[in-house]
């Protein structure tokens, strides 16, 4: 299935039910298999693979939540992270109800909903395997070594599909 999610064109959700979320996911399991010898059914995540408007919405609950549990002082960062997701990301990673949620606006084509859910799921490993370091988001030499993890996760990922397929 991959071959015709490279050449998807229309955006991967479709209200009307006629979507592609179930290939990406697939597609991500197989990767994400290929990458780690693991499969994403294994771990404990939530994928949601939302329409613009469902993404922005997950958004600004997710962040209503950390306003209600945070301290005051924690506020001014909070509302510049909620700023930064909503004006530029395409997609994020978070914890909620004691899993893993990746949350992905999947109002794009194929290639950038499974680019950006590969660069998720490295930042979802990086979070299983050295917690720790998701636990302190204040320190900038951190949020550099986790981006760079997440680049090189989403990097292996699409070479271990290029190998495992044939494709380029």
């Amino acid at each position: 299935g991959l071959p015709a999610l490279l050449y998807l064109r229309g955006s991967v959700v479709d209200p009307d039910g006629g979507g592609h979320e179930k290939e990406v996911l697939r597609i991500a399991d197989a990767g994400y298999f290929l990458a780690t010898g693991r499969s994403l059914r294994d771990e404990r995540v939530n994928i949601f693979l939302l329409d613009r408007d469902d993404y922005l919405d997950w958004i600004d609950s997710s962040f209503a939540e950390k306003y209600a549990t945070q301290a005051e002082s924690e506020y001014a960062t909070i509302a510049a992270r909620h700023e930064r997701i909503r004006a530029q990301a395409s997609g994020f990673k978070t914890r909620t109800l004691g899993k893993v949620a990746i949350v992905i606006d999947a109002d794009h084509n194929g290639v950038a909903v499974i680019n950006t859910l590969a660069h998720e799921l490295g930042h979802m490993l990086q979070d299983l395997v050295n917690p720790e370091q998701t636990e302190d988001p204040s320190s900038f030499f951190l949020q550099g070594i986790r981006e760079a993890e997440a680049q090189q996760f989403q990097r292996a990922f699409w070479l271990q599909l290029e190998e495992f397929t044939g494709l380029s």
